[in-house]
């Protein structure tokens, strides 16, 4: 990635931002700033047109489950969740935590992206 001045000069303080429009929430920033490491500045040394940066949303704060499964928004599904499956999608006897997860997973995954005619 190029900066070039303009960009700095269009930026929001010194901030560029991406996202992803496949990914929910898969976005950053990129901090521009000058040579020497201070804060980035017009050409001419002026302040930029823009100088408070903006701010992304607020990073979520995952639930036990999810911090076990390396999930998100897994905790309803998990068994005795408030939308735990009573359909089974693992045989055995689900007594280990990645047997627990993939089967909190299968359970989300059937009833968010399952399409009923």
């Amino acid at each position: 990635l190029m900066v070039t001045q303009e960009m700095a000069d269009r930026s929001h303080g010194g901030v560029i931002y991406y996202f992803c429009h496949i990914h929910s929430k898969m976005s950053g920033k990129i901090i521009i700033q000058n040579a020497d490491g201070s804060p980035v500045t017009q050409a001419g040394g002026e302040p930029l047109a823009n100088p408070t940066p903006q701010h992304l949303y607020a990073a979520p704060s995952p639930s036990p489950a999810d911090r076990t499964c390396g999930t998100d928004g897994l905790e309803p599904f998990v068994v005795g969740g408030a939308d735990a499956c009573a359909e089974r999608f693992l045989c055995g006897a689900l007594d280990t935590t990645f047997e627990q997860c993939l089967q909190a997973m299968d359970c989300k995954m059937n009833r968010e992206m399952q399409c009923i005619p």
